[in-house]
């Protein structure tokens, strides 16, 4: 029994060029978020206040706790979205903490560009596979029109 579809995509067919625009934009919509997010970043470290923390406890999923002195006093701040199997009690990291609220805090150097870099990666991989969909499509024919 079939169901219609033979697992080969003819790029130059409507159902091709359909899958290539997703791809496209897929990859488009991903690059675009890792920019936003790496420019939020950047800002905020310019902005902010940096300082030196201290790992003072992880919980079970390796979430870190730190520890760093504000201008307001001693701050500890849970970081519930980030973990890591390398984190350990007492690992010294750089943040950048908002002078006027101490608990908004991210972690500076290269962990703090971590999401805006994995999904950049995505976005690159959805463009080039859009991109050599385009190729396949359009690439080989107007080749030949510009050597004949």
């Amino acid at each position: 029994m079939t169901y219609g579809f033979s697992g080969k995509i003819d790029p130059r067919s409507g159902q091709g060029k359909k899958l290539l625009l997703v791809f496209l934009f897929i990859g488009a919509l991903f690059l675009t978020v890792a920019a936003v997010l790496f420019g939020v970043h950047c800002f905020r470290v310019r902005q902010y206040v940096r300082t030196d923390a201290r790992i003072v406890s992880l919980d079970q999923s390796k979430h870190p706790t730190v520890r760093f002195e504000a201008e307001a006093g001693t701050v500890d701040y849970y970081f519930g979205s980030m973990s890591s199997s390398t984190f350990r009690v007492g690992d010294r990291l750089e943040v950048a903490y908002d002078p006027e609220d101490p608990d908004t805090v991210i972690i500076t150097g290269l962990l703090g560009y971590l999401a805006a870099a994995i999904l950049g990666g995505i976005g690159l991989i959805f463009v080039a596979v859009g991109g050599g969909m385009y190729y396949a499509c359009h690439g080989k024919r107007a080749g030949k029109k510009g050597l004949a």
